[in-house]
């Protein structure tokens, strides 16, 4: 793949937010405010987001996506927004090192967060795990998720 021809694609028919990731990637640019707010749009006040299969309901997996699209843009631990996920997916880390989907029990959840399903609780735990890495404080939570994946 030729690197130039990637970025005049982007530069020629990128979204905004395209453009933005791009220009933080080469130069470090920083995302206009705009963009920023619609990275976040939608944050619940708990600092999470809603999946598409419950609306009413902050996931770790809804949220885990927000922030590998926040990323390419430099906003994980940059913005409050940003700290508000990460607390979320700290705070609802089990004693055990593991995360874990709650929700209602009339909620149909997609196959890739089966309760109770190791391969689920490896997955999730994996995810939430990766975005807390991006903070010294919460490096015990993250050496707690590797011994569960490890011993899984």
């Amino acid at each position: 793949m030729q690197l130039s021809a990637a970025i005049a694609f982007i530069q020629a028919h990128g979204s905004a937010i395209e453009q933005a990731r791009l220009a933080y990637l080469l130069h470090g640019a920083a995302p206009a405010p705009a963009i920023i707010g619609s990275m976040f749009e939608g944050q619940c006040p708990d600092g999470g987001w809603a999946p598409f299969w419950a609306p009413d309901y902050s996931s770790l997996d809804a949220t885990c996506y927000r922030l590998a699209q926040a990323e390419p843009c430099g906003l994980i631990t940059t913005t409050a927004a940003g700290g508000r996920a990460l607390d979320l997916l700290r705070d609802r880390q089990r004693a055990d090192g593991a995360w874990q989907e709650k929700v209602p029990s009339d909620t149909k959840l997609p196959p890739w967060l089966t309760p109770d399903d190791p391969a689920t609780i490896c997955y999730v735990t994996a995810n939430c795990a990766l975005w807390l890495t991006l903070r010294p404080q919460d490096a015990q939570a993250c050496e707690r998720a590797a011994a569960l994946v490890l011993s899984t």
